[in-house]
């Protein structure tokens, strides 16, 4: 098995009751996600492909830190 064949995903739900497409929010972070419908689920819900180097798995987690700290009013701006 080679790494292309390997597949990891994390599926985010994005709560607040504004918030109708989960992909759209993350993308206002600068996170690229596929939305739930793609998958036959509601659009609440985005996909992210974890496969990916470690420096772009640490700009993911720094990009979800900042989006999450902005959501909860603890950012100005991102």
């Amino acid at each position: 098995m080679t790494v292309s064949e390997l597949v990891a995903y994390a599926w985010v739900r994005c709560e607040r009751d504004e918030d109708k497409d989960c992909r759209e929010v993350l993308e206002a972070g600068r996170i690229i996600g596929q939305s739930g419908s793609t998958f036959s689920a509601k659009d609440r819900y985005a996909r992210l492909s974890l496969i990916k180097s470690q420096d772009d798995f640490e700009l993911l987690l720094q990009r979800l830190t900042q989006l999450v700290s902005f959501e909860n009013g603890s950012m100005e701006t991102m």
